[in-house]
């Protein structure tokens, strides 16, 4: 959901939420596979990277840490890009860019997606038909067709290229001792 101009969140629909699934704490809506349904309910993509605990000799908590993985960085087209912005905002349109982890896309090169049996101690996949979206702008609500892409053997070409932060880093380290 683009919020602003500046800020959007991506939500899933519970049977796609994974919230808790590596702490034992998901709710029992929350199924971790490809399930048809009508959507709803929506909630925001959100990772929990930690429980509430105590250190072994009790000295010390560690409250539960839940990441907003669903907040997206937005950004137009007369702003300077990152490899953080998910949603650019241009004259023709707007372009989005979501990880393929937050799609729940396990192996992109086989179109594999999350299809676990919560019954199991490992984690399943499955072949998926391809990925719709459906954006909402106030109270219009637009869904694209299903798309799939082409599985691929062979990684496609790349081009490397440096950050403009590696000058920061290079300096950094040059002051660190040997």
């Amino acid at each position: 959901m683009l919020q602003a101009a500046s800020q959007a969140q991506l939500y899933v629909t519970q049977a796609y939420d994974t919230y808790g699934i590596w702490h034992g704490s998901a709710g029992p809506m929350q199924r971790f596979q490809s399930t048809a349904s009508e959507g709803a309910p929506w909630v925001p993509v959100r990772w929990q990277n930690s429980q509430d605990r105590v250190s072994k000799d009790g000295s010390m908590t560690f409250p539960l840490d839940i990441f907003p993985a669903g907040e997206l960085r937005v950004r137009t087209a007369s702003q300077t890009p990152s490899s953080l912005d998910a949603i650019v905002i241009q004259a023709g349109g707007i372009d989005v860019r979501i990880p393929w982890t937050l799609l729940q896309v396990t192996d992109p090169s086989e179109l594999r997606v999350l299809h676990d049996d919560r019954r199991t101690p490992g984690r399943e996949t499955r072949f998926s038909e391809g990925v719709a979206l459906t954006v909402a702008v106030g109270d219009v609500v637009l869904t694209t067709p299903r798309y799939r892409w082409t599985p691929w053997q062979q990684a496609p070409a790349t081009t490397e290229r440096e950050k403009p932060t590696l000058a920061a880093l290079r300096q950094i380290m040059s002051t660190l001792p040997n």
